[in-house]
């Protein structure tokens, strides 16, 4: 029974990890092509050979701009490395934990209120998806 949890905790771990390094790639591209002069193009692409997922990327697009990169990178379900598809996984691996877990914990999750991990404040969190939806509304 804890070998399971233990595991559990360890993928909740591991994909709020995965996200929060997807969001940071996009950010840091996002940023680096605000400071770019307008004349040098940044390629968005390397951002889904950096995640190794290329292969995957080419099946479901045809195009590599900027929008395509961030919707999959970010928001697309068939990508398993997205940021929305490692929040899932995220919360199904901590939904297994919830009888081990404290009930203020359970309370704050079922009440809706957003709590930061630790070490982090929640504006920047929310600065982090703010950035991404940004860049693809900022292109189109």
């Amino acid at each position: 029974m804890l070998s399971r949890l233990a595991d559990n905790l360890y993928w909740f771990g591991r994909y709020l990890q995965r996200a929060e390094n997807t969001a940071r790639l996009i950010n840091v591209n996002t940023i680096l092509s605000m400071d770019l002069p307008r004349r040098v193009e940044l390629g968005w692409e390397p951002l889904v050979d950096l995640v190794g997922a290329h292969g995957l990327f080419a099946q479901l697009y045809e195009a590599n701009g900027e929008d395509d990169v961030v919707r999959f990178l970010s928001v697309d379900d068939r990508n398993p490395g997205s940021i929305l598809s490692s929040l899932h996984h995220a919360r199904e691996a901590l939904r297994t934990t919830r009888d081990y877990m404290p009930s203020e914990v359970c309370r704050t999750r079922a009440s809706g209120r957003s709590v930061a991990p630790a070490g982090t404040s929640s504006s920047r969190a929310s600065s982090t998806v703010r950035s991404a939806s940004t860049a693809s509304s900022r292109s189109t």
